[in-house]
Formats: structure tokens, sequence, C-alpha cells
């Protein structure tokens, strides 16, 4: 079998104020066209779907209709589970139908799925958690383990062993312990399809968007030692670099850059061949759609608004060091010479302290708004809109 392994889409993420839901629409693109250019037989989506428990509308839609596309009529079969980000009940929600085109959700923790068998692929099990299938006319079962992300806390309340509450690395050690003991009993390869974070070391994350799980959500990195021998390979998710943790375990990474953190990262898809009862290769498929993430510094205005005009086609973090405060008038220059640009002075001299300290409250009140209009607008005051608050002042000091 061939299978592509993918993560972390998160439809309906914005860059500051603007919207990536035009690139995460060509990206998904380019993951159809792969599918179908390789002749992929199975898709393993690992959580992260949405960028928020409540997605919009338009992130839903592109989410079910590139399901349908990458599903080809039955032909490739998808296993999804759900992420930190992901409601699991609305992962699940599509479940009934899902089947009917080999798209199959796994949102809860410990979920059985109800498959359908089709003219390409045969089930010959399915249990909580667990789902053996075989292509129909070849050789090798696969089985895949479907482990959505699940805090410790409500992983306690759905499994208990013991007296007390249990230490969540011992549960998940156990758990696909128990899986592999239970229902892997021949040849085969075996897959677990997670999102949960995985570390070598003490601590694990990324700078950027992504925070640690064990920050965010309660679970603590898991050590490779968790999985178990018999397990080929894991895809999992929320880190948005594609690498490894160990031999085994694969992040496939975010198919767009999502924050300045991951401007140099390429990213990709991986695809994983199996032949007979084994996996025979994994190889990364580069992504190209998506505008670059880049950061600038300038001291020089003019020379911040020449680049600007010659890199259109990226978002930009514009960090510009300068001897006094920026202009509206430069404001402006800057803001009309590039539409995907975030803008951050920094005046010389200006300690860190200085810039985020609070209002002096003994100054005159024209001082304090004036203080107030330059830390909302990063420019100075006009005289129009001074003579405007000075109006108001006067008419609230009248009534």
């Amino acid at each position: 079998m061939k299978i592509l392994h993918t993560a972390d889409w998160h439809l309906g993420k914005k860059l500051w104020k603007f919207s990536r839901l035009e690139e995460q629409v060509t990206v998904l693109d380019e993951i159809v066209s792969i599918v179908e250019r390789e002749n992929i037989d199975i898709v393993l989506i690992a959580g992260d779907c949405f960028d928020q428990i409540n997605p919009s509308t338009e992130a839903i839609q592109l989410f079910y209709a590139t399901l349908f596309r990458l599903s080809r009529n039955g032909q490739t079969c998808i296993f999804v589970v759900s992420g930190n980000h992901d409601s699991p009940e609305r992962i699940d929600a599509p479940s009934p139908l899902g089947g009917y085109n080999q798209i199959y959700f796994t949102g809860q923790f410990n979920k059985k799925i109800d498959y359908i068998d089709n003219d390409y692929f045969t089930f010959i099990k399915s249990e909580p958690g667990f789902v053996e299938l075989v292509k129909k006319n070849e050789k090798g079962h696969l089985r895949l383990l479907l482990t959505p992300y699940v805090n410790e806390l409500r992983l306690n309340q759905e499994i208990k062993q013991g007296e007390g509450r249990t230490h969540f690395t011992h549960i998940m050690t156990q758990y696909w312990k128990d899986q592999i003991a239970q229902h892997v009993d021949g040849d085969g390869t075996t897959l677990i399809v997670t999102h949960l974070l995985f570390s070598e070391t003490d601590f694990a994350g990324e700078s950027g968007e992504e925070k640690p799980i064990i920050y965010s959500g309660g679970t603590e990195p898991l050590k490779p030692e968790c999985i178990p021998d018999l397990v080929d390979y894991v895809a999992t998710g929320h880190l948005h670099r594609c690498h490894s943790v160990g031999d085994k375990i694969w992040y496939s990474g975010s198919p767009l850059a999502y924050s300045f953190s991951e401007t140099d990262q390429v990213k990709g898809v991986i695809v994983l061949e199996t032949e007979g009862n084994r996996t025979s290769t994994r190889r990364n498929v580069p992504l190209s759609s998506g505008y670059p993430l880049k950061k600038k510094t300038f001291s020089n205005i003019k020379e911040a608004v020449q680049w600007l005009q010659n890199n259109q086609e990226c978002y930009v973090e514009l960090h510009l060091v300068l001897d006094s405060f920026l202009s509206y008038a430069d404001q402006q220059l800057l803001i009309g010479a590039h539409k995907r640009c975030l803008i951050v002075p920094e005046v010389i001299g200006q300690t860190k302290e200085e810039r985020n300290q609070g209002p002096d409250l003994t100054l005159p009140i024209d001082e304090l708004f004036k203080s107030y209009f330059q830390s909302i607008k990063n420019s100075d005051v006009n005289d129009d809109i001074m003579d405007m608050f000075n109006e108001v002042l006067a008419t609230k000091g009248d009534s």
C-alpha cells in the first residue's frame, strides 16, 4: 500500500488580520494532486484539522470538500484523528456518512469505527481505537491504532488503572501495549495515528504559534520508549516542522508556514510504502503553495519602502529601528507599499521596559492623550485631532 501522512491543516487560521483560506485552498489542491499522481491508497490526517473549536463555515466546507476529493469515490481510504485545536464531537459528526466514501473519523478517544467494505478495501477487524484492513487482491494487512488528542484529566476519566490518578505516560504506554497484545496476532504493518507530543528529552516544543501541549492542553511529552516494538511507524501532529523523534515517530509538519518561527521550513507530506508485511520506504514530498514568511529589519524608511515594493509575494514582519517615533505619514507610506506587512517600530535608546511601561498619570490630560495616541497608532497626533480632543474635553467640562 501507499500511505500519505499529513497533519496540522489549521483551516480558518489567520496571520495577524490576514485570512489564509485562499492559500489553504491552493495547498489542499496540491495534496489532492499528490494523492492522484502517486495513486495513494491510505491518507492519514493526524489532527488539528481546524484552527479553532468552532471554525468558520468556509473552513468546514473546505475540509469536507477536500476529504471527498481525496477519497476518489472510495478508492483512497482516509483516517482522521482530532487534535488539541479540534472539537472531538465536530470531528466525529459526519461519521455516519463518511464510511460510504471510505472516510473515517476518530474524534473521541478509544472510539470504534463502523466501517463499510467497498470494491477497494476489506476490513478485517474494528475495535475501540483499532482497525485492520487489507487492499483487495493484494497481500499485507494494515493495522492502525487511532489515538486522537486527549488530555491527562480526560484520559484518567476514561481509563481506570488501579487506585486513584494514574500517570499519563504510564497510561498511554500500557494502552498501546494492550492494543498490540489484543489485536496484533500475525504478519502485517502496524501504525499509530495520533496527535500527542513526543520528545527524547524532558522538554518538547517549537517556538512561535504552537506551544507545547504540556502547557496548552494538560499532557506531558511522551518518550519514544512508549511505543511498542511491533509498531512500524507513528504518524503524529502538533509541531509544524517535519522531523522525527527516534526512529519511528514522525511529524509531517503543517502544509503552510503559520508563524515566523517557520520561515526556513520546507513544507510537505510524508509518503510511506508497504511491501508485504513491512514498511519498505519513507519519503518527503514537498509542497510549494502559500506565501513565504519573511522577517526584515531596516533603519531607513526609504530603503524599507523600496524593499517592500520589490517583494510583494510574501508576508513580512518589518522591524524599524529609528531615531524617533514613526510618523503617521511614514506609516501610511509603508502600509501602501505592501498589503501583507506587520510594522514593528523601535526607537533607539528606548528600553523594552520603557516601551511597555504604563502612562505617567501626573502628566496633564492632553499629554496623556498624546501618549495614548502614540502607543495605539505608532505616530504623533496631528493638530486636527488635538483640536477635536480639546473640543470634546471642553464639552464634558460644561456638562
